[in-house]
């Protein structure tokens, strides 16, 4: 209701003006009073979303029901008594001549706005106007976003050096400005742009060799190693005119295969490492003649003119798959022309520069990777790549202090891995880090400023696949932040976010995010009625229809709230809920499916995916075998932390399946597994099952048990890896971890283990032993658990 802070708002119209609009009110038959109430009403519509709105009008309580659009002058007669205990929205003082009014008991972080937009929409109201199409622009929405190149000492001139239509185009002046500086530090090497530029200009060669003369090209499917072996690939890719298709090594065979035939390739780029993989998987897509290019040395001088001839600006750039609700991924189509776009903005709104560093840790078939290797790689400064998944979270540390990364983007839940493998310490390079694709919290912001450069800035940023960064806040240091939830900011220059109701109308307050923006994706590949379903047309602008629930705050700040279906985001993953029930449900055995996500176990706090099956009537299945199966189709993240047998599907009242109702997949499965095989035995597999109850949140678990069937997933493996390394002083490698996955087969792995694989057969497993007993023994007792 009204503050005292917000008296009653005078309104006036002009004499002409108010005498126009009775005469309208007389023609129609209804009391002038009505124009103003209906005026009243859709104006509250279009700041909150209300679809019925009741005003208090002298003694009368009034309701317009505007949950159907129509002519304006025909609104005039819903006006209708409101029901008993109806509350008012608002209090309309209004002459009878319409000369002059008032309006109270608005809120006040918008009543001034909304009573300055309901003047000038009376004062230019069109009786035969629909009332879908009030008001294009509300005061509310018009607040100016802040200028973030200063935040990191740049003055938004940096995006000049982005030049070119295309990106190879782009990259190509990048090499002729910079051609002995470094262009990537990663894993499998480090080069300078003119190495870079003369393997890509020698792999693009031997792909348009292998040309099928359309134009532009079918895409080709990346597949290498994640480095530089990668983005050669990509960028030759681009410069052969085709868009690439990023193929991520260790998604299942059968995903990969389903993702060429459905992109229509011409061939796969791929390295020595995964030759014989790229041969699989044409073979598997139906393609066993599709031509395997493999990455050229480039040992001759780059033709740098060829780099970008053959490309242009709305050529398809590459095809991303995400997760498909309707069981198959899909495929997101982007052109040059908008990813350059999104390069600029990056650039411009970071102040990137020729000295910096950015990191690259998504795979390369997640849109994070293209800001972060394009904004990189086309404005002189130098690219990161470090595969996570494979090296673990220390050498990740190492990584990211040795080669002196100074912007850090990443998913919260890798972030948080990352601090906590820091043990208190700092990487005082990174001046900027930047997180996305899940919640981010307040004490993120407190990490980030006692983790990396003391002036860090603080930044969150959303978007989606569909359009990359649409929106960003960026926090420096010293800012205050009131909100436990950390918002995710303002719109991006030339981005506009609107938030629209059910039916679609624009509201000022709360809504479904819309991204309005020339830049949106071109589609979904194959799929033209997604496409039409997903991308619109606001105001002769395409738009994209995310999904997502915001809430804009008085300064124009947006904050995330949810999401209107069922998808959800695991570890910064886009995943369909629907894709994986589908592959569940269609199991043998299997008559029908339900896939949830709950909160994990304390100690970790992550979603988790639960699947529970109901058998076909005389079938047995076998829940352990479902999940394998479903590893086997569909990527880690995606596969179901337990599968849970049931007789029924619980149903609500509402005839909607009833989660609450689901039983605990711990109590079905048994996570500690404390029945399996029994507890931990002798120092060795003490040790390692210490840092799984640590990593996990668990108070024991059994020696025969899988990680991953206890909900471990491989971040939480390179916390493992880290706890084993300080108390055995030797690095085990991931793959190990993951070859050996229960307490048991590790810990014989290791008693057997040669130096070349982490834990040398020297005596240090024995030394293990009597630290433990010792540790046992200073805490007064032979028994108890491993050291925590």
């Amino acid at each position: 209701m009204v503050s005292p802070a917000y008296p009653d708002r005078p309104l006036g119209l002009s004499p002409e003006r108010a005498a126009w609009l009775a005469g309208q009110a007389h023609a129609a038959g209804v009391a002038p009073a009505a124009v103003v109430l209906t005026a009243t009403a859709l104006l509250v519509r279009r700041y909150t979303g209300a679809q019925v709105v009741t005003l208090r009008h002298g003694d009368d309580l009034v309701a317009v029901d505007l949950t159907a659009d129509a002519p304006i002058r025909e609104l005039w007669r819903s006006v209708r008594p409101a029901p008993p205990g109806a509350a008012a929205d608002a209090t309309v003082v209004w002459g009878p001549d319409l000369g002059e009014g008032a309006l109270s008991g608005l809120p006040g972080d918008y009543a001034a706005d909304l009573c300055a937009d309901l003047a000038e929409f009376l004062s230019a109201l069109d009786p035969a106007a629909s009332s879908a199409d009030v008001l294009a622009s509300a005061r509310y929405e018009r607040r100016p976003a802040p200028r973030l190149a200063r935040l990191h000492g740049g003055d938004g001139t940096e995006a000049d050096g982005v030049r070119g239509d295309t990106i190879p185009a782009a990259f190509a002046s990048v090499v002729a400005a910079y051609p002995q500086r470094v262009a990537v530090l990663a894993d499998d090497a480090t080069v300078t742009y003119r190495e870079l530029g003369a393997a890509v200009a020698a792999t693009a060669v031997a792909l348009a060799d292998r040309g099928d003369g359309a134009v532009p090209p079918a895409p080709v499917g990346v597949l290498c190693r994640h480095g530089v072996a990668t983005i050669t690939g990509l960028l030759a890719v681009l410069a052969s005119g085709s868009a690439y298709v990023p193929l991520d090594t260790v998604f299942p065979a059968v995903r990969l295969a389903g993702m060429l035939r459905d992109a229509g390739v011409r061939a796969i780029v791929t390295d020595p490492e995964h030759a014989r993989l790229a041969g699989t998987l044409a073979a598997g897509a139906g393609l066993p003649e599709l031509p395997i290019v493999h990455l050229q040395p480039g040992t001759a001088p780059a033709d740098l003119s060829a780099l970008g001839r053959l490309a242009r600006p709305d050529d398809p750039a590459y095809v991303l798959y995400t997760s498909g609700s309707t069981g198959l991924p899909k495929g997101v189509v982007q052109s040059h022309r908008n990813v350059l776009f999104g390069v600029r903005n990056h650039v411009r709104n970071f102040a990137i520069r020729p000295d910096d560093r950015t990191s690259v840790l998504t795979s390369f078939g997640y849109d994070m990777a293209v800001t972060d290797t394009f904004g990189a790689l086309l404005s002189g400064a130098a690219a990161v790549p470090v595969d996570v998944r494979a090296h673990g979270l220390g050498h990740l540390t190492s990584a990211l202090a040795d080669r002196g990364v100074t912007i850090y983007h990443s998913t919260p839940t890798v972030y948080r891995y990352l601090v906590a493998s820091l043990g208190g310490g700092r990487l005082p390079s990174i001046r900027a880090v930047v997180l996305g694709g899940e919640e981010v919290t307040r004490h993120d912001v407190a990490l980030a400023r006692r983790s990396f450069a003391p002036g860090v800035v603080f930044v969150n940023g959303y978007g989606t696949t569909e359009i990359s960064f649409a929106a960003q806040h960026h926090l420096p240091p010293g800012a205050e932040l009131e909100q436990a939830v950390v918002p995710i900011g303002h719109p991006l220059p030339g981005i506009e976010v609107v938030l629209a109701d059910p039916a679609g109308r624009p509201t000022c307050l709360t809504g479904e995010v819309i991204v309005r923006t020339p830049h949106v994706a071109l589609g979904y590949l194959g799929l033209p009625e997604l496409t039409a379903d997903r991308f619109v047309e606001q105001g002769g602008v395409r738009a994209y229809r995310t999904g997502d629930l915001a809430r804009r705050l008085p300064d124009g700040t947006l904050v995330y709230l949810s999401r209107r279906d069922r998808m959800v985001k695991i570890r910064g993953y886009r995943v369909e809920l629907g894709e994986i029930e589908a592959h569940l449900a269609g199991l043998p055995g299997v008559g029908r499916a339900a896939v949830v996500t709950r909160r994990g176990a304390a100690g970790t706090g992550e979603h988790e995916i639960i699947g529970y099956a109901v058998p076909t009537v005389g079938a047995g299945i076998e829940p352990g075998r479902l999940r394998e199966q479903l590893a086997a189709v569909l990527p880690d993240f995606m596969v179901p932390r337990a599968v849970v047998a049931v007789a029924e599907l619980p149903i609500g009242p509402t005839g909607k399946l009833d989660q609450a109702a689901l039983p605990d997949p711990d109590a079905e499965v048994g996570r500690t597994g404390a029945a399996a095989g029994g507890p931990p035995s002798g120092p060795v597999e003490e040790t390692i099952a210490a840092g799984w109850c640590a990593v996990l949140g668990l108070p024991t678990v059994d020696r025969q048990v899988s990680f991953f069937d206890l909900g471990g997933h491989s971040l939480q493996l390179a916390l493992v890896q880290r706890h084993l390394e300080e108390r055995l002083d030797r690095r085990v490698p991931l793959a190990r971890l993951v070859e050996f996955p229960t307490v048991a087969a590790l810990a014989a792995h290791l008693a057997v283990a040669a130096g070349a694989d982490g834990v040398p057969a020297d005596g240090r497993l024995a030394a293990v032993g009597h630290r433990m007993a010792r540790r046992r023994a200073a805490r007064g007792g032979g028994g108890g658990e491993g050291e925590r």
